[in-house]
Order: structure tokens, then C-alpha cells, then sequence
């Protein structure tokens, strides 16, 4: 995969990495979600700062995986399914 060719820092398997978090975060399997989120933004900050999009991007990201978790460990519906 992308890790084993470009490195576990390189933007493009970061951006991998925040995809496949993307994707659980759309089925609601936050828990699974916010461990690769995490991986995510602190690759983005290390390589690209904390200003960059993909960063910004990555912690809004992570930020409403948070808030949906808590709703629904609140049992709550969430708003990503």
C-alpha cells in the first residue's frame, strides 16, 4: 500500500489514512473512526503545519466525529447516517 512505497508521513497516504476514516464516519463506526482521524491530523501537522488545508480539513474532521460520538453514546441519532 501507500505506507509501504510513499512512507506512514507522506500527504498522499495521510490523505489515504483520513479517506478510510471518512468512510467509517459515514457508517457511524466512530470508534473506528477517530483513531485513523487522529493518525491523520497529526501526519498533516508534522509535514504540513497547522495552517494547511488538509490539516484544517482533518480536524474539523475529527472535531464532528467527537460531537457524533458523544451523541450517540447519548443515544442520539446522528446525523451522518
Amino acid at each position: 500500500g501507500r505506507r509501504t512505497v510513499l512512507g506512514d508521513r507522506h500527504p498522499d497516504t495521510l490523505g489515504s489514512i483520513n479517506n478510510v476514516a471518512s468512510f467509517f464516519y459515514a457508517r457511524g463506526e466512530y470508534v473506528t473512526a477517530e483513531p485513523l482521524l487522529r493518525e491523520a491530523l497529526e501526519g498533516f501537522r508534522a509535514v504540513l503545519g497547522d495552517g494547511h488545508p488538509n490539516t484544517r480539513n482533518t480536524l474539523q474532521g475529527m472535531l464532528r466525529c467527537k460531537r457524533a460520538a458523544r451523541r450517540q453514546a447519548r443515544g442520539g441519532r446522528s446525523r451522518a447516517r
